[in-house]
């Protein structure tokens, strides 16, 4: 089961890791954009016809879905502050709390889809480097993290963006060959034919394959 720390950084992994655990545990159906419309208008309605004998199939699995994927999160919040997330889920058509609600919580807080989020990517964009001895793979990897983290909010990260960042961080001994790229593609150009032409040149020169964690913490590249 993924778990998560509360760290902003880590939330995309956990989120990606979180719906295919869901998936495997058919609990779906709980995580939407709103209460499961299976779900029984009230608990003594569903204890009254569990008792009789004549609930739903579909009501049953969506009261089962609910439940686990309630259960689920809160064993996989690490820090315990998280868990007054689940708290805020709870209603009284749900004692048990409502699971698409805590996910509606979490995408608005990590980022939230505002103003926020936009000057947030701004700068964390700005804040990446790349050293001249660096192999490229580290740097597609940091867009690579912050393209899906923003994909959602206002600050979604376009093609646009990722070229400009790449050009403004590139070392020297790229320009000629991003500018060639670039001049090639025209209005074609997207940010993998730039990162094909920097792995290509870093290998020509003797880079590496592969990317090496020691080096990327030596060279502070990590994404702050």
């Amino acid at each position: 089961m993924p778990i998560f720390d509360g760290d902003d950084d880590n939330y995309y992994k956990w989120e990606i890791q979180w719906k295919a655990f869901a998936q495997v545990e058919n609990m779906v159906s709980a995580l939407g954009k709103a209460l499961d419309t299976n779900m029984p208008a009230s608990v003594l309605e569903y204890e009254k016809t569990e008792k009789t004998g004549t609930t739903d199939k579909e009501k049953k699995a969506a009261v089962k879905a609910n439940c686990q994927a309630m259960a689920y999160l809160a064993l996989s919040l690490k820090r315990f502050e998280l868990l007054r997330l689940l708290t805020r889920a709870i209603t009284t058509k749900c004692p048990e709390g409502e699971a698409w609600k805590v996910m509606t919580q979490f995408q608005e807080i990590y980022p939230p889809n505002n103003v926020q989020s936009i000057a947030e990517v701004r700068y964390r964009l700005g804040s990446l480097k790349m050293g001249v001895e660096q192999n490229p793979s580290i740097l597609f990897c940091q867009l690579a993290t912050l393209e899906p983290a923003y994909a959602n909010t206002k600050g979604r990260i376009t093609d646009d963006d990722m070229i400009g960042t790449i050009f403004a961080v590139a070392p020297k001994k790229y320009w000629p060959t991003l500018n060639l790229v670039a001049e090639n593609q025209g209005a074609n150009l997207m940010p993998s034919h730039l990162e094909m032409a920097m792995r290509n040149i870093w290998h020509q020169i003797g880079g590496s394959k592969g990317i090496s964690t020691q080096v990327a913490a030596k060279m502070n590249t990590e994404i702050v």
